[in-house]
This record gives C-alpha cells, sequence and structure tokens, in this order.
C-alpha cells in the first residue's frame, strides 16, 4: 500500500510540475472601446477556444457607432468572424446581412489565446472586404487607448492538476486510514 501512495503521490507531483498551456475557451468582453478619430465599440463579447479559432459563429454581435468619414453605420449588428491563426492577436468584424460589405478589425498586444489578466488593443483598423478579413490595404487605421479590453483568464492546467489530484490522494489515505483502523480494532 505505501509503494502505491508514494507512485501516486509521485505522479501528482509531476503533473503538478508540467508546463502546460491553459487549455481552455477564453472569453472576451469589449466594453466602451474609444478609438482615436472618436468611433466606439460599445460592448459585445465572443470566444477564443484552445486552438484559436471564434467559437459558434456567430460568436457575438458588436455595436459600432458612426464616425467621421467612415461608412460603419450605427446601430447595425457587427459578427465576429474569426481569427486567422493559434497565434492571431487579430479579430474581424462584419455585418452578416452584407459579408461583402465594411469589415473593422481590432489588433490585441498578445495572442488571443494567451492567458492573461489584461490583453490591451493596440490598434484597428476598417476596409471592404469580400472577407473576414481585411486584405492588402485598410482604408483607414484608428488606433485606440491601451487598456480597452481586460478579460478573464483561464485557469492554469498545473493549478487544476495540483487540486484534484490532491483531493484525490487525500480521500486515498483517508479510505486506507479507516481500512486499517477496522482491521486493528477486529
Amino acid at each position: 500500500m505505501k509503494s502505491k501512495l508514494i507512485g501516486a503521490c509521485a505522479l501528482a507531483a509531476l503533473a503538478a510540475g508540467l508546463s502546460t498551456q491553459a487549455e481552455a475557451d477564453v472569453w472576451w468582453q469589449l466594453d466602451n472601446v474609444v478609438f482615436d478619430d472618436g468611433g466606439t465599440v460599445s460592448s459585445g463579447q465572443f470566444a477564443i477556444n484552445i486552438y484559436g479559432y471564434i467559437l459558434n459563429w456567430p460568436a457575438s454581435s458588436v455595436s459600432v457607432t458612426t464616425t467621421a468619414g467612415s461608412t460603419i453605420t450605427s446601430g447595425v449588428t457587427y459578427v465576429g468572424g474569426g481569427v486567422n491563426y493559434p497565434t492571431d492577436d487579430t479579430v474581424s468584424f462584419s455585418n452578416p446581412a452584407n459579408p461583402y460589405g465594411r469589415v473593422f478589425e481590432l489588433q490585441f498586444q498578445y495572442a488571443l489565446t494567451t492567458a492573461t489578466a489584461d490583453d490591451p488593443i493596440i490598434g484597428g483598423w476598417e476596409c471592404v472586404s469580400a472577407a473576414d478579413n481585411c486584405p492588402g490595404n485598410p482604408t483607414s487605421i484608428r488606433y485606440v487607448n491601451l487598456s480597452s479590453s481586460p478579460y478573464a483568464a483561464a485557469p492554469e492546467a498545473p493549478t487544476w492538476a495540483m487540486m484534484i489530484l490532491g483531493a484525490g490522494l487525500l480521500g486515498l489515505g483517508g479510505t486506507a486510514m479507516r481500512g486499517r483502523l477496522r482491521l486493528l480494532a477486529a
């Protein structure tokens, strides 16, 4: 029994020490993102899964207000269309009623799958596109202030492994002690 308990403890220590990245969906909440030219994204949310792709297209809606010289219409709902690669730092939004119309993108400081408590938006642009991303030369670049989009970080896998295995080992140890006490009492 001691050897099994020692083996289980060794496995728990090994699992807790592994340097693995959190594998959980990352939910993004956008609140009052303000562009330097006066444009705003009032609210919306989207999720990036562990492979770096937006979940359940359309994931969520974002309202975009009219800006001077822009054809983005106030009150039109723009939907997250996806990211291109697992390490991408940019997400694009388009109007599902007119997918060949205006698109806007938000660029974050870190990759969208990075588990961090705050990922500032460092840029944005808009363009007319036949796809869900801006090709070649976007029509305008609109930078935003840095601290615009905090999101809840996903829990780290080694932390979860330590908690689950630790609770399991405590239960296993308690069961073994009860069995030993029964044998002694008999």
